[in-house]
């Protein structure tokens, strides 16, 4: 198993993981290839890949919130012949340990579904394992999807600076969002 984080643009990548990440997310949020793009031209966001061979078996996609420390998880996916044998926790804690190095963060932050269905409640548990925190006073709702969502976070290091609630630290998930987004002109 080998791991690998980029933040430009590679279609050869690209093709190793469309498959996963369209498996995962195509119908439910799935943001075009266009503003994945756009997000690498911008400097906003890393690939992770988790590869077995030349197979992409987990892939993830993180971005920064500039001088904040945070480090936001925006998509995570586990190969379906592959999830509960620990591929998804390797992937974050791949994700973890490449935060850690960069020294630059402080929080590990990320958007969890929190409808009551079976598939929400199976992903907050995954994160729970895998050591994020629940913020449950705040649940967001877009307008642009149906479900709720709540803010989990994984603390890197103590930082007097970490926003302590739900509603803070959605401010910047929709920010990255808007930024993602975007497009220059």
């Amino acid at each position: 198993m080998d791991f690998l984080s980029i933040n430009h643009w590679d279609p050869v990548l690209w093709n190793l993981v469309d498959e996963l990440y369209q498996e995962a997310f195509g119908k439910n949020g799935a943001k075009p290839v266009s503003i994945i793009q756009n997000m690498f031209e911008k400097q906003l966001c890393v690939l992770h890949l988790m590869l077995e061979g030349n197979e992409a078996v987990a892939m993830s996609f993180t971005g920064a919130i500039p001088n904040k420390g945070i480090l936001i998880i925006d998509y995570l996916a586990v190969n379906k012949d592959r999830r509960l044998k620990q591929y998804g926790w390797n992937m974050v804690d791949y994700i973890k340990k490449w935060a850690l190095a960069r020294r630059e963060y402080s929080l590990i932050l990320l958007e969890a579904e929190c409808d009551k269905t079976p598939e929400a409640l199976a992903r907050i548990s995954f994160w729970e394992k895998c050591g994020f925190e629940l913020l449950g006073e705040y649940i967001h709702q877009y307008i642009w999807v149906p479900e709720p969502y709540q803010a989990m976070r994984f603390v890197i290091q103590q930082d007097s600076t970490i926003p302590a609630t739900g509603k803070e630290l959605f401010k910047y998930i929709v920010s990255f969002h808007k930024e993602s987004y975007r497009h220059e002109k």
